[in-house]
């Protein structure tokens, strides 16, 4: 075994056998069949390779570092909906939002892609079919640990299939208010809104703050300016690097005095190509900002990899892939 989970280490030399087969092979190319003990032929290739493994070990633990520390952050490509599977350093996994149920099948082949059968948290922003849709088929064949929500019910019949889900697979059931606060190993999360007075359903939506490290997401639902300007009087820090528009793109979000309080370098807004978000008026406030816009209805599933010091931004449409985008470049 090579990769020690617990200590995030490579233990290269936990597998014995397989190493002195190694050895074995090379003393034979090496030493032209001369028999030498093991102890005088490990002396003699650590002399000959010395610089040729040191490489090696530097290389391998530079790899492994990186991959011990990765956040990574997947806005997927539901169409007019929202979905977002976020990916932790230390392999748990939280969904926000499913999209509809027409496009559940693209959360389904996207959590098979990566071999995911488990998720940790599943979130659910907003109580909309748009959001919560593509959650049904996840809820009944996926094993869910714990899920959180607004707590706002609908009267729709696929509200009631999800609460029917939820308690027929005995899942761990919360309310999100404002002021919550929670951790997943390194990251952690705030819950902005809702609070206990009542609102509209797009209002009423979960609103998060995720952090890790030296980076901050904001994760909008489908919250109106009005909203927003409520998040802005508040006078607590909303300001974050990554913003997940609220509502698509809708002209009735996003407004001026908004991103003038979160400041984002990246904006993300997840619609549809045969529908009419995101809406000119919010793209227009976006670029007056100078804000790097990345849509999902242009460049299919929007990937976010950070280590907490560093971030880059990758895309993939119609299984093509473009990689290696950073932040501060905007749209390739």
């Amino acid at each position: 075994m090579l990769y020690n989970e617990k200590n995030n280490v490579l233990n290269i030399f936990e597998n014995q056998w397989c190493w002195y087969k190694i050895i074995d092979t090379l003393s034979i190319k090496l030493y032209n069949n001369v028999e030498i003990r093991r102890e005088e032929f490990i002396i003699a290739l650590l002399k000959k390779y010395s610089f040729v493994l040191f490489i090696i070990i530097i290389v391998l633990a530079f790899n492994v570092t990186l991959s011990a520390g990765q956040l990574e952050v997947n806005y997927l490509d539901v169409e007019l909906g929202d979905s977002i599977l976020i990916k932790t350093p230390n392999d748990k996994t939280i969904l926000i939002d499913g999209g509809s149920k027409d496009s559940c099948n693209n959360l389904k082949n996207y959590l098979s892609k990566y071999e995911i059968k488990k998720l940790d948290y599943v979130i659910s922003a907003v109580p909309h079919p748009n959001h919560i849709g593509g959650l049904l088929p996840i809820l009944e064949e996926f094993k869910v640990e714990k899920v959180i929500d607004s707590g706002l019910r609908d009267k729709t019949s696929i509200y009631r299939e999800y609460l029917d889900l939820i308690e027929q697979k005995n899942i761990t059931y919360k309310t999100g208010r404002t002021g919550d606060k929670f951790q997943v190993g390194e990251i952690k999360f705030e819950v902005l809104h809702p609070d206990k007075h009542t609102y509209n359903l797009k209002n009423s939506s979960l609103v998060l703050l995720m952090k890790y490290s030296n980076y901050r997401f904001l994760f909008m639902g489908d919250v109106d300016s009005k909203l927003e300007e409520k998040l802005i009087q508040s006078n607590k820090n909303i300001s974050a690097q990554i913003l997940k528009v609220g509502n698509h793109g809708s002209n009735l979000s996003t407004s001026k005095e908004f991103l003038e309080k979160v400041s984002p370098r990246t904006a993300i807004i997840s619609s549809g190509l045969d529908d009419n978000y995101p809406h000119a008026g919010n793209i227009r406030r976006l670029n007056q900002k100078n804000i790097n816009i990345y849509r999902t209805n242009k460049k299919g599933t929007i990937t976010i990899k950070t280590d907490g010091k560093s971030l880059s931004i990758s895309t993939q449409y119609d299984s093509k892939v473009n990689t290696g985008i950073n932040e501060n470049t905007g749209e390739p």
